[in-house]
């Protein structure tokens, strides 16, 4: 059990890779309608993002329930909301309008070291103390300020 779960998170990260990488080439193709007839190709749709997206939520559903929790608690619903062209087309309009693509690739980074810990604690033998872990607070260094 140990190994599938195992390769189950190599996979999930590999899909990670994946739509960060398909999401820059899609957020990219953002520009000015051109005057010719030629469009970028990723000026209105990514043929594989969605595929991506739709493969991440079956990837998702083979992790094991407290890492589903985990990610849930980061926002991954925000990644496997938008598995269609016409729903992508408007969160990278959303994206680009309000200057958010390098807090999407600090997204998908989270999402990605957080497998990585799992991954650390069922090579450890430790997945039994996984969820004592405390939430992630990504505002904490602020506390700095008040000490």
């Amino acid at each position: 059990m140990k190994n599938e779960v195992l390769a189950n998170l190599e996979g999930f990260k590999k899909l990670i890779d994946q739509y960060t990488k398909n999401f820059g080439e899609f957020y990219n193709g953002i520009k000015p309608i051109p005057v010719s007839s030629e469009i970028s190709p990723y000026e209105l749709a990514h043929n594989e993002l969605g595929d991506t997206i739709s493969e991440l939520q079956i990837a998702f559903c083979e992790l094991p329930d407290q890492l589903q929790r985990r990610l849930l608690d980061l926002g991954f619903n925000t990644i496997i909301s938008y598995d269609n062209n016409a729903d992508l087309y408007e969160y990278r309009k959303f994206v680009h309008e309000n200057d958010l693509f390098s807090k999407t690739l600090t997204f998908t980074v989270r999402i990605y070291a957080e497998v990585e810990l799992a991954e650390k604690f069922i090579k450890l033998e430790k997945w039994d103390k996984y969820d004592n872990l405390p939430q992630k607070d990504f505002n904490s260094h602020e506390k700095l300020l008040s000490m």
